[in-house]
C-alpha cells in the first residue's frame, strides 16, 4: 500500500488516558466562564442546522445507502478519553475518533438527526448550577469539505480537467456500517468516472487512492465519511520496500 494510506494523524490526536477530566469521587465542580444558556442556544441551532442538512443528503442518496451522521465534537479542555466516551455515549453520541489534547477534536456519529438526548441535556446544562462535561465543549458541528483537504492537494488543486489521484482516509466506522459506505462509495466513483485503485483497511484505519476529476473530487469531499483527501507522496510505501529488497546484502 502507497505511504500516502498510511494514517495522517490530526493535530491534538495522541493518545488516550489525557489528564483533566471529570473528576467521580470529587464535590461538583463551580462553573466558571462562559454563559451555559447561551452556550445551549447556539449549540440546539446548529443541530438543527446539522440534522437538516443530513436530511438533505439522505434525501438525495437515492438508490445509494444512507449517510451516516458523522460530525465533529470541538474540545475546548481536556478530557479522560474512556470518561468522555461514556459521557457521549450518555446523550447518544457513538465516538468514532478521539482526540484528547485541548485543541483537538473528536469524530461523533449519531443514529438520531434530532439529537433528542443530547437537546435534553443541554437543557439541563443550561439550567445547572455546576459543571459537566458540556462545559469541555466548544462546539458540535459538522466537518465542512474545505477541513478534509491535506497541504499537498491544498498547495496544488484538482485541474478543471482531467483525472488525476488523490489519497481518501474514511473514517473508521464498524465493520457493518463502513461495508455500506464502501458499497455507496464504489458505486458514486465508477457512476462519476473514476476509479478505485488501492485500498487499505486495518481494525482502525481505512483509506482509498482513488482516479478522479474535479467533479468527482468535490463529490466525495461532501461525504460525511470521508476524514481526508489529499496528494499521494511522491514515493509509496512499495517502491521503498521493492527497493530495499533489491538491495545487496
Amino acid at each position: 500500500m502507497p505511504a500516502s494510506i498510511m494514517r495522517r494523524r490530526r493535530p491534538g490526536l495522541q493518545g488516550a488516558g489525557e489528564p483533566g477530566g471529570p473528576r467521580s469521587r470529587r464535590a461538583p465542580a463551580k462553573r466558571a466562564g462562559r454563559d451555559p444558556a447561551a452556550f445551549a442556544r447556539v449549540q440546539a441551532r446548529l443541530l438543527d442546522e446539522m440534522g437538516e442538512s443530513y436530511r438533505r443528503d439522505k434525501e438525495s442518496a437515492g438508490s445509494l445507502p444512507d449517510p451516516n451522521l458523522v460530525f465533529k465534537v470541538e474540545l475546548n479542555a481536556r478530557v479522560r478519553d474512556e470518561t468522555f466516551r461514556r459521557s457521549l455515549a450518555g446523550v447518544g453520541i457513538e465516538t468514532v475518533s478521539s482526540a484528547p489534547a485541548r485543541s483537538g477534536y473528536w469524530i461523533g456519529l449519531t443514529d438520531d438527526p434530532g439529537f433528542a438526548r443530547l437537546r435534553r441535556k443541554l437543557e439541563r446544562h443550561a439550567a445547572a448550577k455546576t459543571a459537566s462535561f458540556m462545559d469541555r465543549v466548544r462546539a458540535i458541528r459538522e466537518v465542512s469539505p474545505e477541513e478534509k483537504i491535506g497541504a499537498g492537494l491544498s498547495r496544488r488543486p484538482m485541474p478543471e480537467s482531467g483525472q488525476e489521484y488523490v489519497d481518501v482516509e474514511v473514517w473508521r466506522l464498524d465493520d457493518e456500517r463502513l461495508s455500506r459506505f464502501m458499497g455507496g462509495m464504489r458505486a458514486v466513483v465508477r457512476d462519476g468516472g473514476g476509479r478505485i485503485t488501492d485500498q487499505m483497511k486495518t481494525d482502525g484505519y481505512c483509506a482509498l487512492r482513488v482516479q478522479c476529476g474535479r467533479p468527482l473530487l468535490e463529490k466525495i469531499t461532501r461525504m460525511r465519511e470521508v476524514a481526508r483527501i489529499d496528494r499521494p507522496p511522491r514515493t509509496g510505501i512499495r517502491a521503498r520496500t521493492a527497493a530495499a529488497a533489491a538491495a545487496p546484502a
